[in-house]
Parts: C-alpha cells; structure tokens; sequence
C-alpha cells in the first residue's frame, strides 16, 4: 500500500458492541485514501472478536494493549505506526458523516500551508442528529495558536474525533 492520505486512528476499550457502527461510518466514506489502526485498550469484553469478525480490508490494522495503560497511551502507540500524511481519530463511540475525510482533503488542497483542520460535530440521540456540539456562528480565530488553548467551546470548538493534523 503507497502512502495513504489519512490514518484514522481508533483507539477502543469496553466498546465491543459500539465498535461496529463506528467502523462502518468509515468505511462509507467517500474519500477511501485512508488506513485505520483499530487499537485496543485490553478490552475484556470480547472486542477482538468483533473486529476480527468484521472481516476489514487490508488498510486495516489491529493491535492490543495489554495493562489497561489507557487512552492517551493507546493514541501515541497508534501514532507510532501511522503512515497517513495527516493523522485524525474516529472515537468508537462517535460516528463520521459520510463525506467527513473528503471534506478534509479538499480543504487541504485548497490551502496547503495549514497544518490542522477541524469540523463541527453532531449530538446522535434517538437514531437521530439532534444538534451541533458548537454553535457554527461562533468566531474562531485563524492562524497560529498559543499552546494553552484547550478543547471546548470557549476557545478552540473542536473534539478529538473532529480534527486532522498533518
């Protein structure tokens, strides 16, 4: 496999009956330049069953952790093996629209010299889309950010599952 665009990471821990939708919203992407790291927290609750029952495409990978060393600790080693030219995660409790890494691309071409992209996100009830998670009139400033600024609503309107970092 050359290079591809996009490595979705996936980190997961007690998800097994979450994990397929999350899954499926990717693979329904438009944009198929991706390779996924599905990374398991030491689930006991038979994920790797799941996943391998999933019978996934080659750009697929699945790897487990063993301790329980945690969510951060389950992202870095993700990133250790990513090979994408921009990196972005898909929570399995959160699921991607289907045109999410086409977006990403696209704005990426049209402006080469950004290095971090984010989109809004949706709250899913009742099989439904109910609301955005950030008020899309917001102001969010452009250019480079001070290394304080933190996740949330005040001042930078992203989630971990909404960004790309190149």
């Amino acid at each position: 496999m050359s290079r591809p665009l996009f490595t979705v990471i996936m980190p997961t821990y007690q998800r097994a009956v979450m994990l397929p939708s999350a899954v499926q919203t990717l693979l329904d992407q438009t944009c198929q330049d991706y390779e996924c790291i599905i990374v398991d927290d030491s689930s006991t609750d038979g994920t790797e069953d799941v996943v391998r029952g999933l019978r996934l495409p080659e750009r697929f990978s699945y790897f487990r952790l063993e301790g329980h060393p945690g969510n951060m600790f389950a992202r870095n080693r993700a990133l250790e093996r990513a090979k994408g030219a921009w990196i972005t995660y898909l929570d399995t409790d959160d699921f991607y629209l289907p045109d999410r890494l086409m977006e990403f691309k696209k704005a990426s071409e049209a402006r080469p010299e950004v290095g971090f992209w984010y989109s809004n996100g949706y709250t899913h009830r009742f099989g439904r889309l109910i609301s955005r998670v950030f008020d899309p009139e917001s102001q969010v400033p452009a250019g480079k950010f001070p290394g304080w600024y933190a996740v949330g609503d005040r001042r930078m309107p992203y989630l971990t599952t909404n960004i790309s970092i190149r």
